[in-house]
């Protein structure tokens, strides 16, 4: 079964955008929107939380910025050019330049075919009308569908121009509910993560569903980052924090709120051949990871060689 499965990424870095496009084996990609640096729209900052990590805008203070008014002695009388006089324009070299310190956001040129834009889970701070916008101008970029968390992002994908995708945390455990996300339009659907394997198998729909089959899955979102008053703060984009058992629990900081990790991954490389009735599997890869060594592990059906959970795919259902 497993050699029928086409595989999907979900990213959260750029580095992890590249390598995943390299590779060409991916049916689809989950990219954060946040990577998607086109256009001009600005970037919503929520009253609490991390900045946004594209956007910053460094802006001299007035006191750094020297203020010259000439005396009326200094100013030169003002003579209307004569006719024949040519009018001298100062060259570029005359002119002072102002080199920003932001960092160069260049486009993405993307086999957009394959990329669904991964909204933010949750808004915070009035950031939907932001989204919505962003949204619109990857629309225009060629880009075709995005990836709902809840009802209401299927709505705003929808909104933009787009086809929305299902992902997990809609919470489908049932076939009556795949049939209604299907009669609302979308496209694809990944199955909880809380839904046994054998659930999964026994559920029967018109439409292609998916699992996760390999990643730290979320265990909570925060409304502010948990490490923010601490100097390994991951306002740029991820961090971490230690249990009292010595985990480490990374975290990833976007659009004002804060994802928690589960420090043991979800492992089914060598638990394929359980898995049945889908149609892809998806990868959730955390900060860091190799994407070409876990997917070559998947490929091999090879065992986990290290600490890892079955997640609630093997529990039975009271």
């Amino acid at each position: 079964m497993a050699a029928e499965l086409n595989y999907r990424a979900d990213i959260c870095t750029k580095e992890q955008l590249s390598a995943a496009l390299a590779i060409g084996e991916f049916e689809r990609i989950y990219a954060p929107m946040e990577l998607l640096n086109v256009g001009t729209t600005a970037l919503g900052r929520p009253s609490i939380g991390p900045r946004n990590p594209d956007r910053t805008t460094i802006t001299p203070p007035v006191a750094d910025r020297p203020t010259i008014t000439p005396t009326a002695a200094d100013r030169p009388p003002i003579t209307p050019p004569a006719p024949d006089r040519p009018t001298i324009t100062p060259t570029v070299a005359d002119r002072p330049t102002i080199t920003s310190t932001a960092p160069a956001n260049p486009p993405i040129t993307p086999n957009n075919l394959s990329r669904i834009i991964a909204v933010p889970p949750i808004f915070i701070g009035g950031n939907e009308p932001l989204i919505a916008a962003k949204l619109r101008e990857l629309r225009e970029l060629g880009f075709t569908s995005g990836l709902a968390h809840t009802l209401g992002h299927i709505e705003l994908i929808k909104s933009a121009g787009l086809k929305p995708h299902g992902g997990f945390r809609l919470n489908i455990v049932n076939a009556r509910a795949l049939e209604i996300y299907r009669e609302m339009g979308v496209c694809d659907l990944i199955y909880s993560v809380e839904m046994p394997l054998r659930s999964i198998t026994a559920s029967n729909c018109n439409c292609q569903t998916g699992i996760i089959a390999y990643g730290q899955l979320p265990l909570m979102l925060l409304r502010r980052c948990a490490v923010q008053d601490s100097p390994h703060c991951g306002k740029a984009g991820c961090d971490s924090l230690t249990d009292r058992l010595g985990n480490n629990l990374q975290t990833l900081c976007r659009w004002g709120e804060t994802e928690v990790l589960n420090p043991v991954p979800l492992v089914l490389s060598d638990k394929l051949g359980d898995v049945a009735n889908v149609d892809f599997a998806v990868l959730k890869f955390a900060p860091g990871e190799n994407i070409a060594d876990i997917l070559d592990k998947y490929r091999r059906a090879t065992p986990a060689g290290k600490k890892f959970t079955r997640g609630l795919y093997y529990k039975r259902v009271r």
